[in-house]
């Protein structure tokens, strides 16, 4: 698996890059560069307001009156989430392991929580390299490394290592639904949260070869949470299931190549192939149709790709802080 994205709107250097676009596809109407180089390298949208991370820090539009304010400065910030009225950010190179949080509106820091401090209480854990975050319901769920996960308690203050071998997770109801890493089982697991307890739902827990993977069969490769929905994608055979509780899973589409960084909005799932072109697609679940979009040449595959209002972004391969965009007509 892999990761890449990003935007912004204000005065950029537009040039031409190598993509194609699916020229009869009217709602997929522009293509342009946003040249941008050293700053933004992350961003989220909340309603009218879009926030978005670079070397200066964080900042602020406002996509009524397309005003822009530097919300935080900080030259070192490598993620950012959005819960309620706090952004809540951490950097990769942050030694010290702190996850912090900027209040929108009062713009007050706060300490939420602090990577050394859990690991002197924790002599297991070797040690903290954050790599990301993600917040269900009123927990933090941190990524204390490129597979490891704990849970932290905002109002407790207690924190606790529920994953160590994680590839993909997706919060949905009581559940983690996840997928593992280093163990190559291509399995899809489940926790129960309250009582912390994993269940095996589609493959075999052994790890699999090669040539194992061409005797399985079912090898999961990614899922994402579409509404209140499980979908996955396979390979040997590549295939994209939407996951049935108590009973069969239902076959949506399949491809000659693989399936790779899911991206849902709408009730649409996009994606891209890896064929050799980087074919960008989406996936109508309601009409199960299946459209190509473009092919991305100079698409970063360490990063993905997101969208953020009606605007595809991704990083390119000749510079990852030179932002790339396809505009997403919606009218």
């Amino acid at each position: 698996m892999k990761k890449c994205l990003l935007l912004t709107i204000v005065l950029f250097i537009i040039t031409s890059c190598s993509i194609q676009l699916n020229n009869d596809y009217k709602n997929f109407s522009d293509l342009k560069e946003l040249s941008f180089k050293n700053e933004a390298y992350s961003i989220i949208q909340d309603d009218d307001f879009i926030y978005y991370i670079s070397k200066t820090g964080i900042t602020k539009i406002n996509m009524i009156n397309k005003s822009k304010e530097l919300l935080l400065e900080d030259s070192d910030i490598s993620f950012i989430k959005l819960d309620k009225n706090k952004i809540y950010y951490g950097s990769l190179s942050d030694e010290k392991g702190l996850i912090k949080a900027i209040d929108i509106e009062t713009k007050q820091i706060e300490v939420v929580w602090d990577g050394l401090e859990y690991k002197k209480d924790n002599n297991s854990v070797d040690y903290v390299a954050l790599h990301g975050l993600d917040i269900y319901e009123n927990d933090l769920y941190i990524w204390i490394s490129a597979t490891s996960i704990l849970r932290y308690n905002p109002i407790s203050k207690v924190s606790k290592l529920l994953f160590q071998d994680v590839s993909q997770i997706v919060f949905l109801g009581k559940y983690a639904y996840y997928t593992e890493h280093a163990s190559r089982t291509y399995a899809l697991y489940a926790m129960e949260l309250d009582t912390e307890k994993s269940e095996l739902l589609r493959g075999v827990s052994e790890t699999k070869e090669n040539e194992d993977l061409l005797k399985s069969d079912i090898n999961v490769d990614s899922i994402i949470r579409v509404e209140n929905d499980l979908y996955y994608t396979t390979i040997f055979p590549n295939a994209l299931y939407k996951y049935a509780l108590n009973a069969e899973d239902i076959l949506l589409t399949n491809t000659d190549e693989f399936f790779s960084y899911l991206y849902t909005l709408d009730g649409v799932i996009f994606y891209i192939l890896e064929d050799g072109k980087n074919g960008l697609y989406k996936f109508d679940i309601t009409s199960k149709e299946t459209l190509w979009l473009a092919s991305i040449d100079d698409f970063c595959s360490a990063y993905g790709f997101m969208i953020v209002d009606n605007v595809i972004f991704y990083r390119s391969l000749d510079d990852e802080f030179s932002l790339r965009k396809i505009l997403i007509d919606s009218g």
